[in-house]
């Protein structure tokens, strides 16, 4: 008489065995090799709709409990940056126009990515808690056309001609502690839940008194910043 039973796991193929038995002999078989497993994932960061960011990140599986993501995405207006950070937002709810009494608007579509390898200590394969440092870097493109503002000090109205490019652009480096699972009610969709801290830096531009005159510069801020969110995908082989 000859049994057999097949025991399978979809995403950790180093437990997946089977075992023949028979009146005279009993074997172990590893088929590692005859198990498929997810490699590739697309994910889509919910949580960077807050910040302007329209994302889209792949993470590809290098090994077992190694993995590398990177992503890239389209940024509108930061809208959340503009009403926190006290550099640049301090006299009205938006720093641009805190800045200009007089300004057409435009904004123009930026761009961001960013990069993370992951560990996986325990479950692998792009399942179960991991570790991760992470590099970020989104541009915003806001055009100002003939901007204007009252000098205080000329008690005369000050025109900029032309179009002022008044955007920002932030890198950071962190690191994050997330869990990422695929159970759900819908097959090979996976989530992904984060947390971490960052360096920000940010570049942007402002006014500063120059004589007489006031005058377009630039400036940069560091700060710390807190990271969490969310991310949905779909898993591939």
């Amino acid at each position: 008489m000859l049994c057999i039973f097949v025991s399978t796991n979809a995403q950790d193929t180093s437990k997946a065995k089977i075992i023949t038995y028979d009146p005279f002999n009993t074997s172990t078989i590893d088929t590692k090799k005859d198990i498929k497993t997810d490699m590739n994932t697309i994910k889509w960061n919910l949580s960077l709709l807050s910040r302007g960011i329209f994302l889209f990140d792949y993470e590809r599986v290098i090994s077992e409990h190694f993995s590398l993501e990177g992503g890239i995405g389209v940024t509108y207006r930061d809208y959340s940056y503009e009403l926190l950070n006290s550099d640049i937002s301090s006299d009205n709810s938006s720093f641009l126009d805190s800045r200009f009494d007089e300004a057409i608007m435009t904004i123009k579509p930026g761009f961001a990515f960013e990069l993370s390898p992951r560990i996986y200590p325990r479950d692998g394969y792009m399942e179960g808690f991991y570790f991760a440092p992470i590099f970020r870097y989104r541009l915003y493109n806001i055009m100002l056309d003939n901007p204007s503002v009252y000098n205080d000090s000329t008690n005369t109205r000050q025109t900029f001609s032309g179009s002022q490019n008044f955007g920002y652009h932030t890198s950071e480096f962190g690191f994050l502690v997330g869990f990422q699972t695929d159970q759900s009610y819908w097959y090979d969709i996976t989530w992904d839940y984060y947390f971490g801290v960052s360096l920000r830096n940010n570049s942007y531009k402002d006014l500063q008194y120059n004589g007489s005159r006031l005058t377009i510069v630039d400036k940069t801020s560091s700060t710390p910043a807190i990271l969490f969110g969310v991310k949905i995908g779909i898993l591939q082989y």
